[in-house]
């Protein structure tokens, strides 16, 4: 299995990123390989897409954990193939991490390449979100830390 995980600081509020990645039907606005997302049941979306040269529909699991707010995914027909997404609060705004399982039997290239693969996806996915929040409500500037003086806890 190879596990990749990246994460990004972003300055705006988390409730408002929430609304963002908690959307099913806004998915295919942030993820790179996607071209079309839409629920298709309780925990279960629909994806339409390409990844590596190929093209993909697919029923996918997608839970939405409010409370915690996280995102699990992944489907029966891609191989073991599975995420999470993590939002948290930072003093500063919020924080997105995300983390990606390949099964060893499910890449196209080498471990090392597929990591770099991924990797390079995760940033792609995290400069689509940086675009879609830059109209969402931003952390005032009294609640951001002064530079040399610790952050409360």
């Amino acid at each position: 299995m190879t596990e990749v995980e990246g994460s990004r600081s972003f300055d705006v509020t988390s409730d408002a990123l929430w609304a963002v990645v908690a959307d099913p039907a806004r998915l295919a606005d942030w993820v790179p390989t996607m071209w079309r997302a839409e629920p298709a049941g309780a925990e279960e979306v629909h994806l339409e897409g390409e990844s590596h040269g190929h093209r993909y529909s697919v029923d996918s699991l997608l839970r939405i954990d409010e409370d915690h707010r996280s995102l699990h995914w992944g489907a029966e027909g891609d191989k073991g193939y599975c995420g999470w997404l993590q939002l948290a609060d930072l003093p500063s705004g919020s924080e997105v991490r995300i983390h990606i399982s390949v099964p060893g039997d499910g890449l196209t290239s080498s471990a090392e390449a597929a990591v770099a693969e991924i990797q390079q996806g995760l940033e792609e996915t995290f400069d689509r979100l940086a675009g879609l929040i830059r109209t969402l409500p931003r952390v005032p500037d009294r609640m951001r830390a002064l530079p040399g003086c610790p952050q409360a806890r």
